[in-house]
């Protein structure tokens, strides 16, 4: 015997309206839209019938579409992350809730442009690395050990598209030799070189700018 076909309703959200089927609806058991399907709860009807739900319409296209595909696609220019979070806190789908807030994290990353790392080396005052604390206690988690020192403060914050970013100078006592391996370490770590300068003071100067997107 053949089974029947999906059962087809229609949705009006906030004055949006959506066309998808009861099995598309109840793909959560322990949302909120599963429960307006399963138990039959009298929701209320626009005047064309439709299943009415005075939430954001607008944002239910991507509700809809995680219910379709148990994925979620957000456009480039997509800024509204809290309230799409709050869209689907309100229909309890916890695994869409998971999702918006992992690509709310990468959007984050992605727009927090480049790191920057600025190196200097010289013979009388050794390696200096500055830029981002966090960045330069990464590359160099054993500064201390290297009988090298931190310093930060406000002085060496700086400001970016996100806001105030900690800033930090770091000094290791590193030789010369040791220098290129160094250089390589900061490399193995993603970081490409964007500038390379040497000076001719009779200490062995040079500096670099490192990026790493």
């Amino acid at each position: 015997m053949a089974s029947e076909p999906p059962k087809v309703v229609g949705l009006n959200v906030g004055g949006l309206f959506y066309t998808t089927t009861r099995y598309t609806m109840t793909q959560f058991p322990d949302s909120k839209l599963a429960e307006l399907f399963n138990l039959e709860i009298k929701a209320p009807r626009d005047p064309k019938g439709n299943y009415f739900i005075d939430r954001d319409g607008g944002l239910f296209k991507y509700v809809l579409n995680f219910l379709r595909t148990k994925k979620l696609v957000l456009p480039e220019e997509f800024q509204e992350f809290e309230q799409l979070e709050i869209e689907a806190s309100f229909y309890n789908i916890k695994p869409l809730e998971e999702a918006i807030q992992n690509a709310r994290k990468v959007r984050h990353s992605s727009s927090a442009g480049p790191e920057i790392l600025r190196l200097f080396y010289s013979s009388r005052t050794k390696l200096v690395l500055a830029g981002k604390l966090a960045m330069i206690q990464g590359l160099v988690p054993n500064i201390g050990m290297l009988g090298g020192s931190v310093t930060k403060g406000s002085g060496y914050n700086f400001s970016t598209t996100e806001g105030l970013v900690e800033g930090g100078q770091a000094t290791i006592p590193i030789k010369l030799e040791q220098l290129d391996a160094f250089l390589q370490h900061v490399v193995n770590q993603g970081f490409e070189v964007k500038m390379s300068k040497f000076f001719l003071d009779g200490n062995a100067s040079q500096a670099w700018v490192f990026v790493r997107n």
